[in-house]
Parts: structure tokens; C-alpha cells; sequence
């Protein structure tokens, strides 16, 4: 039996804003994000002259680096084209000390203070049009109590996704959606928001015939690093090469993570050694700061009293349908996904609940992904690949329906496209990161015999080159945390 279709909340002033925005073109969100200056959209923030100044202020700074014309994204002196502002570094191919990586770009960036969830407000740095996006829509909040994740959050998180991939980037692989122009890099993998309850004070009493001040939720979108082509090699285009310039963006972003997240748990030393990382059961390559979460736990994590923070994150794979015209909580819902490990230790350090980030938190009737083809085609092609018929590691899974063989391993599929990339053939996936634990990772074999890591978010193709038998690396994998061995190296194709 079908779900029934959620009763979505008014927000900013609007009563039917998510199914109305959800197919704004480049040109209504322009509009939209003018009228917010303007105070003719947005709801009561806009009425405040300083909120419509700070709205104003960062619309000047994301129309810098959105399609079609933004003059940092189109930068004739910082070629090739990104969504980041940034400047060319003059001396960066002459690097030679060895602790180095050479990078074309110095980062730029404009620092914007917002208060969100903090007692007081915060200064940070922002650099990319989706995480400036992010903070345009944040500011316009709050939202009322009455908002929950199926009426309110999630339906924000889907009309912020579907908005990112309006103004930047271009559709990811086979997805041919009218973009409009040819952005820079993939859209974002993930998109993000993390919310908290408000309690009005209580001490105070409001004037003779007026309401007490009212509870309301605080809430702050991001997304996963994203709006780059991320060109690491030069034998094709030297013009075009960028060295380590996603290294740099990465660690840039590491830092202000560090800089305004009100809980130190890690150090300036620890880029390299995320949770993520470290452990052979997710062996994905996120450093801290990668994350969707990275702005929304800055601006909403506490010193103390974050036992009532709740967040949900959202993988770009639900604008994979073309006929999806209109919001659907089903199709939407069906890609939710969990904390991955670094996020899930940011949020047992800051005090909070992992499960309000569940994936089942007021869960929706939605029983998992839309099936991509019909019951007996996805027989056939599990049929067709090595099954693997051990229960998987904590944190994977090998059931059919989160595998999803035709949508990623056919002939068109993502990751299809990623492995031949890199040369590989015959590419047949076996075990996926799980979905509640932010399935960001595909382990797969090819015509080589070999065995494969696709990293989702960041379309990289990883060898396993110790062990390199599929039983041996499973059995690491299945190894106590810390016991474990794996290695692994990184794979360039000639398009990267």
C-alpha cells in the first residue's frame, strides 16, 4: 500500500513554500533570494533592517560564485571554473619541500557572524555557493514548535538540495537534469540540517494584553564539500591541473570546523586521523569537516545542553527521478541517511543523542529506496555478481534492497561511470556502508579479480593492496576496532 502524503508546515511566511519552491528554476530562486532583501519574502526575519542587511551581504557573495555569470566562478585569471572563491597562487608549481603538496589555489573567503543555536553569536568563514546558500535560508528561521522532520525539516533539506543543484555544479553522471549552465563538479553527496528546541525565558512578563514569547526551533542547513572538478593530475591538461587543491579545501574547512565548534575533542593535528579514517570498518577517506554537518553543528552545537539536538541528512540521490515534479515524502525519505562515524563522535562529544540523527527518528512510512528496476531484474544481477553470503561487518550491508545492483552497477550506473574512470571493467558491487551509518562507501570487484573501494561522496576509487582477497580483507574488516589491517591505495584515471 502506498504511504500517505505529509501535511508539509507553512515556513517563511508561506503556506505552501515547500511544494512551491521545490521546482524553482535558477531564476525564481534569484528572485525569491531579492524579494528576501527586499522584505517581500522570507517571513517576519525580513522585517528587520539588520537581518535584511546580512541577507544582503551574503546574497552579494553567493551571486560571486553561482551559474551562470558569477565572476569567481567564471574567473578568467583562476581557471578552471569553481564555485569557490579563490585566487591563483604564482609560485605554487615550484613547491619542493617534500611535507608540501603543490596547490594552485589559495582559498579565499568572507567572514559572516551568525548566532544560530549558540548563547551569542559566531564568526566564521565561508568560500562555497551551496554552504552560503545554506546560511541565506538559515537566517530566515526560525521555525514554529509545531514543526517536526516529516512536516517541516525534511521537506527544507529536499528544497535546499534541489536549489544547490540549480545554482552550481552539473548533474552527477546520468542525471540530465536542466541545469543551467555547466557548473563545476558533482552536487553535493549530502545535504544536512540540524535543529534544536528553544525555550522562551520564563522570568520574564510580557506587557499588559500581549502573548508570552513563544518556543521555537533554531535550525542550520549545509552540505557535504562539493562545486569543484577537483583536477589532481596534469597529463592531459596542464593548464586544467590543480594539484592537491581538494586537500586544501578539505583542511581549510578542517580549521573552521576546529575554530567555532564550541566542544575541542580534537586537535589541529587530527585532519588526517578522523574517526572515518581510522577505522577499517568504514573505510571511506572523510576528514573532519568534509560533512554536511560541518556548518550546522558550528552554529548549533553548545558548550553544554545539547541533549535535545536532533538533525537528518539527506543523500542527492532523490533528484535522481526526472518525473519527480513534485515533492513526494516517500521518494524523498527513502534517502535518508544516518551520521557517518566522524559525525556520530562530534555528537557524543557535544553530549547529544545519536539516535535523534537516526534515519528512524520519527521515522516516515517509507520502507527504504525505491527499487530502481523490477524484483526479477534485481535477482538476475545479484544472481550475476559474487554474492557474499556471511553477514557483512558492522556498518554494511549486502541486502538487496540497499545494494541496489541496477542503479549503481548498470551499464549507466554512478558507480559504473566512477570505475571506468579509472580504467576498470566489469565492475559488480558486493557491500555498501549501511544506511543509518551514512552510506558513504561501496565495495566492489572488476575483470581485474581485484577488489575496490568506491567512495561515494567524493567519486574516488580506492585498490585494496593488503590484503587483496575478498575473504582476507572481510575478515579484517570483521577484526575488534583498532585490530584490524587494510591498505589501500588511490587510483587516477585519465578524466581526473
Amino acid at each position: 500500500m502506498a504511504a500517505k502524503d505529509v501535511n508539509l508546515h507553512a515556513a517563511f511566511g508561506e503556506d505552501n513554500f515547500f511544494r512551491n519552491a521545490f521546482n524553482y528554476d535558477l531564476t525564481q530562486i534569484k528572485k525569491w533570494l531579492d524579494d528576501c532583501v527586499k522584505g517581500e519574502k522570507g517571513g517576519p526575519q525580513t522585517e528587520k533592517e539588520e537581518v535584511r542587511k546580512q541577507l544582503s551581504r551574503i546574497k552579494g557573495a553567493l551571486y560571486f560564485l553561482i551559474l551562470p555569470e558569477g565572476l569567481h566562478f567564471d574567473d578568467p585569471n583562476a581557471k578552471p571554473n569553481s564555485h569557490f572563491r579563490r585566487k591563483v597562487r604564482t609560485d605554487w608549481r615550484t613547491v619542493v619541500d617534500k611535507d608540501k603538496d603543490p596547490v594552485k589555489f589559495k582559498l579565499l573567503s568572507w567572514p559572516i557572524e551568525h548566532q544560530g543555536a549558540l548563547k551569542e553569536s559566531l564568526e566564521s568563514s565561508w568560500a562555497n555557493a551551496y554552504d552560503l546558500l545554506g546560511l541565506f535560508i538559515s537566517i530566515l528561521g526560525p521555525a514554529p514548535t509545531t514543526a517536526d522532520k516529516n512536516n517541516y525539516f525534511l521537506p527544507l533539506a529536499a528544497v535546499y538540495g534541489r536549489w544547490c543543484s540549480r545554482i552550481a555544479g552539473h548533474a552527477c553522471w546520468k542525471w540530465n537534469w536542466k541545469t543551467p549552465g555547466n557548473g563545476a563538479g558533482d552536487w553535493p553527496y549530502m545535504f544536512q540540517v540540524t535543529w534544536k528546541l528553544m525555550k522562551a525565558p520564563v522570568d520574564k512578563k510580557p506587557p499588559a494584553g500581549k502573548k508570552p514569547p513563544a518556543d521555537y526551533k533554531v535550525f542550520f542547513l549545509g552540505s557535504s564539500i562539493a562545486g569543484d572538478d577537483w583536477i589532481e593530475n596534469d597529463k592531459d591538461d596542464k593548464d586544467k591541473y590543480t594539484g592537491k587543491w581538494r586537500r586544501a579545501v578539505q583542511h581549510s574547512r578542517f580549521n573552521w570546523l576546529y575554530s567555532g565548534l564550541r566542544l575541542k575533542k580534537f586537535t589541529l593535528k587530527d585532519f588526517d586521523s578522523s574517526p572515518v579514517q581510522k577505522n577499517p570498518k568504514t573505510t571511506s577517506n572523510q576528514p573532519y569537516g568534509n560533512c554536511a554537518e560541518t556548518y550546522p553543528f558550528i552554529f548549533s552545537v553548545r558548550g553544554s545542553g545539547n541533549e535535545d539536538l536532533m538533525g537528518l541528512a539527506l543523500r542527492r540521490d532523490y533528484m535522481m527521478d526526472q518525473n519527480l515534479t513534485a515533492y513526494n515524502h516517500d521518494k524523498v525519505s527513502a534517502n535518508l541517511c544516518g551520521p557517518c562515524a566522524n559525525c556520530k563522535k562530534l555528537i557524543r562529544d557535544a553530549g547529544a543523542k545519536t539516535a535523534n540523527f537516526s534515519v528512524y527518528k520519527e521515522a516516515s512510512s517509507a520502507p527504504g529506496r525505491p527499487k530502481a528496476t523490477t524484483a526479477a531484474k534485481t535477482k538476475t544481477a545479484t544472481d550475476n555478481m559474487s554474492a557474499v553470503n556471511d553477514p557483512p561487518p558492522e556498518g554494511w550491508s549486502n541486502s538487496d534492497d540497499d545494494l541496489n545492483i541496477e542503479y549503481y552497477w548498470g551499464p549507466d550506473g554512478d558507480g559504473t561511470m566512477a570505475a571506468q574512470q579509472v580504467g576498470l571493467t566489469g565492475a559488480k558491487g558486493f557491500m555498501i556502508v549501511s544506511r543509518d551509518n551514512g552510506r558513504d562507501a561501496y565495495m566492489f570487484t572488476a575483470s581485474t579479480g581485484k577488489v575496490y573501494l568506491w567512495n561515494m561522496v567524493t567519486n574516488e576509487i580506492y585498490e585494496y593492496t593488503k590484503p587483496t582477497d575478498r575473504t582476507a580483507i572481510l575478515a579484517q574488516m570483521k577484526m575488534p576496532p583498532g585490530k584490524g589491517e587494510l591498505e589501500r591505495k588511490l587510483l587516477f584515471g585519465g578524466d581526473l
